[in-house]
């Protein structure tokens, strides 16, 4: 999967789709905005972007700011960028904001608030360019509220909505798996049922061990969505808990999962209203953050994973949100003044170094980089 979201963002930059300052070193007209998407962030590679946006005078602005612009309302300062960072991860804290604040920049962080975490604000590192990240680990370490009020207290990073809970819903009846003791993965990325509200803590992982794990999709990109009968889940999670913690070290474990989820009857159950799920997941996001944050509204939108759809356009402007990103969009159709501020399309940080300025790299060595990483079992963020 890694892979082939490499070569279809390779497709992309091949294909012309990209802003022109990702092909050449001309000065940005001024006619787009450039925005960054980071994820996980590593505390060398972060300073070293922000070092370079600092010497080649670029502004870091908000996407209030950018939203203005995109209207007609106000200008932008010349050389303005938007830097975001999605999921609410530890490395926001830890990294993103001493370093930002060193810097003189800013950022916007787009969290889900049914996975932050209570308890008090751990310690930031003495020295923040010296931070180290396990990008697997800080995946899965989610910020906690303690944290969240700090930086929106600062002006640093401004707090925004990711949705409630990053729901993924199970679309079709086509097995990928169990759910194992050690997986993984972000808490996210498990599929929740259409009327779940309780998060995949890792304690809610644990206890349900073997839980079968159907083809599943956003819920803002389902045409439809169906849960897994309950059935079926306790049965494939009672033959785990019976069998004793050596279960998964057994090479017959799926398959005889597998006989046990075909033995309980249908799969899935009835479809479900994704729409009012949608709605659900963009409101109560909005009104938990603006509940805990101080005089917080709650303006800007990112879609789970960067990707939307147009039948969820109408309802995260009926949710009172001014913007919404998306990951990569073709340059003609975003981040231009008389677009939609529903379309912001942004890039992987790593194109950053395409803007033009003393230091900036050649795009071969951008593409060489993201390559790197993938096989290195990083992300590409």
């Amino acid at each position: 999967m890694a892979i082939a979201e490499l070569l279809a963002e390779a497709g992309q930059v091949l294909g012309h789709d990209y802003p022109e300052f990702v092909y050449d070193d001309r000065p940005l007209a001024g006619d787009y905005l450039p925005a960054f998407a980071f994820h996980s962030l590593d505390a060398a590679d972060f300073a070293a972007k922000l070092a370079f946006l600092s010497a080649n005078r670029y502004r870091t602005v908000s996407l209030d700011d950018a939203v203005a612009w995109i209207e007609g309302r106000a200008p932008l300062p010349p050389r303005a960028v938007v830097l975001t960072i999605d999921d609410g991860r530890l490395s926001t804290w830890s990294v993103g904001y001493p370093l930002l604040e060193r810097f003189g920049m800013a950022a916007t962080a787009f969290v889900i608030p049914g996975y932050l975490e209570d308890g008090p604000p751990r310690p930031l590192p003495v020295d923040p360019f010296a931070a180290t990240v396990d990008e697997r680990r800080d995946g899965r370490t989610a910020l906690r509220w303690s944290e969240i009020e700090a930086l929106h207290a600062s002006g640093v990073i401004a707090i925004e909505s990711h949705s409630m809970l990053h729901r993924k819903v199970v679309v079709s009846d086509e097995l990928d798996g169990f759910l194992a003791p050690d997986w993984s993965g972000p808490p996210f990325e498990l599929p929740l049922g259409p009327d779940e509200r309780e998060a995949w803590t890792a304690a809610r992982r644990s206890e349900h061990a073997g839980t079968p794990l159907f083809r599943a999709a956003s819920v803002f990109l389902a045409d439809a969505a169906r849960p897994v009968r309950p059935e079926v889940s306790a049965a494939c999670e009672r033959l785990v808990r019976n069998a004793g913690p050596g279960f998964f070290r057994d090479r017959g474990a799926e398959r005889r999962l597998t006989r046990a989820l075909r033995a309980a009857g249908p799969l899935l159950g009835a479809p479900v209203d994704v729409e009012a799920c949608r709605r659900w997941e963009l409101e109560t996001a909005k009104a938990t953050l603006e509940a805990r944050l101080p005089g917080k509204q709650v303006r800007h939108f990112c879609y789970p994973r960067g990707r939307g759809a147009p039948r969820a356009e109408r309802l995260v402007a009926a949710a009172g949100y001014a913007s919404a990103c998306w990951s990569f969009l073709p340059a003609a159709a975003s981040n231009r003044r008389g677009r939609s501020a529903l379309r912001l399309g942004r890039l992987k940080h790593d194109f950053l170094w395409r803007l033009p300025g003393d230091g900036n790299r050649p795009l071969r060595d951008v593409l060489a980089g993201k390559l790197t990483r993938r096989l290195r079992g990083g992300t590409g963020y």
